[in-house]
């Protein structure tokens, strides 16, 4: 589930406030396509980030080569403190944008993907299986499937949901990141997973 990190302020006050100087995993855009761009600079300053990449096959002048591209195009994934983010979109990536979702009260805020989540989402982008599937997140209803727990291979310990996502026989695991995108493994034997 998408939320943002939050903290209790005094009993006094009984409100709760985004967690400025807690580190999250953020949903940030970026215009342009500089998302690669984005990620080096955060990596030179030391910051956390993530960009889903793939080997895309490119045909020019009749020759075929594969190049490493940005597999969510515009998007990146940053974990920081909601002020550090801030001083880094001020002063160093002006080109940053958050991308804005709704805390458990309805609040408008920027996205935050749960740790735990993130974990399982870069396992299996970052893996090099090239049978894993960019789903939109609009067409993935989890609830058609069952939570699970990959025990052996490559995506061993993924939590996610297991369901089929097109009309051949396959299952695969689920793990999707609202509003933004949904991935899943390889088709992955039943005898493979556990329900949690």
């Amino acid at each position: 589930m998408v939320g943002t990190q939050i903290i209790e302020k005094s009993d006094s006050e009984n409100q709760k406030t985004p967690a400025l100087e807690q580190s999250a995993w953020y949903v940030l855009r970026v215009t342009y396509q500089r998302e690669m761009q984005a990620h080096l600079k955060l990596m030179d300053m030391g910051i956390e980030s993530f960009v889903p990449t793939q080997r895309k096959k490119i045909v020019r002048g009749g020759k075929a080569f594969y190049r490493t591209v940005s597999a969510l195009h515009n998007y990146i994934f940053v974990r920081a403190s909601l002020g550090e983010i801030k001083r880094i979109k001020e002063s160093y990536i002006p080109y940053l944008r958050f991308m804005m979702g709704h805390d458990e009260n309805g609040n408008k805020c920027p996205q935050t993907v749960p740790e735990q989540q993130m974990h399982h989402f870069i396992a299996i982008t970052g893996s090099e299986n090239q049978m894993i599937k960019y789903l939109e997140p609009e067409s993935i209803d989890l609830t058609k499937g069952e939570k699970v727990r990959i025990l052996a291979g490559p995506f061993a310990g993924v939590e996610g949901t297991f369901m089929k996502i097109s009309a051949k026989n396959e299952k695969r695991v689920v793990v999707k990141i609202e509003g933004v995108t949904a991935v899943a493994t390889a088709a992955i034997p039943a005898a493979l997973v556990e329900r949690i």
